[in-house]
């Protein structure tokens, strides 16, 4: 009797090992099926930007150059990402003390494809409490592009299975990455954001689309800083946590900047009037017609 009753349980536990890893494989297979399908929406964004920081009396500048991610919302090539990312002066302004000074002025954004085509691209809204930034192209697109609809989106539980998908640096090629782990906290107050597992909310990864199982946007990484800045932390507080922003916010921000109009960076304007000088001060060729047209 003992023994019918060791080989069955042992029978049901190998059964829902059995169902579970078949689970886990659909979801793994409907997850890769998305990124085939909508990988392209997911961008590299390359930023200059110079830095002034200014500490004790002491002034130091500088110029940085970095590529982030950030993912397509609409068929026109608006992109939504981390502000903490594309222009960290205006994210971290408010964590600054009297004694302190830090900012950012962006002079160059581009969006930078796997084939190394380029798209010039402008910040067209930035909220500092969200860590959002919204970002245009220059020029509209030729034809409607692959994006990610933020309005077909779910909301995670405590230990909901959580997909972050990028893309990897310039030695990779920038190729797709997609790293699995799972919502491990939900923060309610003062603002609703997630807390997903290490591989989800790696602390050098803001701006990366997080989803489910099935494709549905939890959010996007970003950065929460501690509210009333430094001067209200207490010497064991963190002055910021990588957190998940709602996809709910993230559609209400982009919604808001659905009108702007992208303005060129200092550097695209220079580099769009010494082309426009070239061509005024090129010499004019003339084009001779075909032998068989000539009379």
């Amino acid at each position: 009797m003992d023994s019918k009753r060791t080989l069955g349980a042992a029978l049901l536990v190998t059964a829902l090992m059995a169902a579970g890893s078949g689970e886990a494989r659909a979801d793994r297979e409907a997850m890769q099926k998305f990124v085939a399908d909508k990988g392209a929406a997911i961008v590299t964004l390359e930023c200059v930007f110079e830095i002034k920081m200014n500490y004790g009396g002491q002034q130091q500048e500088s110029e940085r150059k970095r590529e982030t991610d950030g993912f397509i919302v609409d068929e026109k090539g608006m992109v939504v990402t981390a502000l903490s990312n594309v222009d960290p002066g205006a994210f971290y302004a408010k964590a600054m003390d009297g004694e302190e000074n830090y900012t950012t002025r962006l002079k160059s954004l581009k969006y930078v494809f796997p084939d190394n085509t380029e798209m010039p691209a402008s910040v067209v809204l930035r909220d500092s409490d969200l860590d959002i930034a919204v970002v245009k192209p220059l020029v509209a697109p030729e034809k409607p592009m692959t994006f990610i609809s933020l309005s077909e989106s779910a909301k995670p539980k405590i230990l909901s299975e959580a997909y972050a998908v990028g893309r990897l640096g310039r030695i990779a090629r920038r190729n797709i990455v997609a790293l699995s782990g799972e919502v491990q906290s939900i923060v309610e107050k003062p603002r609703t954001f997630y807390i997903g597992s290490s591989d989800i909310n790696r602390s050098d990864s803001a701006g990366v689309a997080v989803f489910d199982e099935n494709g549905k946007l939890y959010g996007m990484t970003s950065l929460y800083l501690f509210p009333g800045g430094r001067a209200a932390r207490g010497d064991s507080d963190e002055p910021y946590i990588s957190m998940i922003v709602p996809a709910e916010d993230l559609q209400q921000v982009a919604e808001q900047a659905k009108d702007a109009k992208p303005e060129e960076q200092p550097a695209a304007a220079e580099q769009a009037k010494e082309e426009t000088t070239e061509k005024s001060t090129a010499p004019e060729q003339k084009v001779e017609a075909p032998a068989e047209d000539k009379k």
